[in-house]
């Protein structure tokens, strides 16, 4: 297990093999990246008996994202409004937080944070580079997409074996049970019913929709628009991930809507220097626990128990567009479960730990 926990490197061929004796036994090593994750396939033979196991594993967040909150320097305060609460240190542009006030309602906190105030960069925490080119080769279809057949009304596959990887062109509407490591991709759009039953499993295309009641755990990439409707659960450690592959005046857009629980990361990406190239929207009543990073903006109704990292916050009344305030929100990193583990793509260097067995 040590062996596999201190390798710190992530390949941008999604693969390795290691094979290996000890105390008589033969090992077999299987590492491979799947989604935001790190996993790993191992196979114990000893003469005519055997056996595997397989789990993803992760990385601590660097210092800059142990605090709730990482507001990237451009210039602009941080202004609270109302009921707002930031519990754990935030790092702020160099001109600092602020008490506002947005149509009469005035901030009402006892003080402006609970933890220490350090300065930010221009930049949010960087991702790995390896980390990044295989989240953009993940989300380019173009080579991968056939005419494959149906999706199988109930699937499983295993981490000792290969994806099962299927790519379709047109749209894929999901209602069917899906476990393991399968990739499932198409180049228009994919819909996940609330019927649905999946779990670990991978979604690509420009638009994916979870339909409102879904309740499942999964990794999905979207190069276009993310669509959460309300009441949908995603258990620890799924990923909502938004894509730009284009930048200029190419906006992608991540939406969650009310009373959903997300548990694991989102996540959106731009390519630099663009600090708009997405949109993220969570609405009320939604919770999050664990890390939302956004390369562009966010719109923050939701609780976040963990850390933020963006570049803007944008709050919209029906008259006026506010940037870097904060209304009325709760992001505490003291709620986030002692066991969260983050993607290794933030900080390839981070101790590392088991997220989840497999099989």
């Amino acid at each position: 297990m040590n062996r596999v926990l201190g390798d710190t490197l992530i390949g941008h061929d999604n693969s390795s093999e290691e094979s290996f004796v000890f105390e008589g036994d033969s090992v077999l090593i299987r590492r491979y990246l799947w989604g935001l994750y790190q996993g790993v396939a191992i196979k114990v033979s000893y003469e005519r008996f055997s056996r595997a196991k397989g789990f993803l594993y992760g990385s601590t967040l660097p210092d800059d994202m142990k605090g709730c909150l990482y507001l990237a320097d451009h210039q602009r305060p941080v202004t609270l409004v109302g009921n707002t609460r930031l519990a754990g240190d935030v790092f702020a542009p160099a001109t600092g937080l602020q008490a506002g006030a947005i149509g009469g309602l005035s901030f009402s906190g006892a003080r402006l944070t609970e933890g220490r105030v350090l300065v930010s960069g221009a930049e949010l925490p960087p991702i790995q580079p390896a980390g990044l080119a295989y989240l953009y080769a993940l989300a380019d279809n173009a080579a991968t997409i056939t005419n494959a057949s149906a999706v199988p009304d109930s699937l499983s596959n295993g981490s000792a074996a290969a994806a099962y990887d299927l790519a379709f062109a047109g749209p894929v509407y999901l209602r069917q049970q899906l476990a393991g490591k399968i990739v499932i991709r198409s180049d228009t759009l994919i819909e996940v019913g609330r019927t649905a039953a999946l779990a670990d499993i991978i979604l690509v295309a420009p638009v994916i929709h979870l339909e409102s009641g879904f309740h499942g755990r999964l990794q999905a990439f979207a190069t276009r628009q993310l669509l959460v409707d309300d009441s949908c659960v995603l258990d620890y450690p799924s990923a909502l991930v938004v894509i730009n592959k284009s930048g200029g005046a190419f906006r992608t857009a991540c939406t969650v809507g009310r009373a959903c629980m997300i548990g694991g990361t989102i996540l959106s990406l731009a390519p630099a220097p663009d600090h708009h190239g997405s949109t993220v929207k969570l609405a009320s009543h939604t919770i999050v626990e664990g890390v939302v990073y956004v390369n562009g903006d966010l719109s923050l109704g939701a609780t976040v128990y963990g850390t933020v990292a963006t570049d803007w916050f944008i709050h919209t009344t029906p008259s006026t567009v506010y940037e870097n305030y904060l209304n009325d929100i709760s992001i505490n990193r003291r709620l986030i479960s002692r066991y969260f583990i983050g993607s290794p793509f933030f900080n390839a260097s981070q101790t590392r730990k088991i997220i989840q067995w497999l099989d």
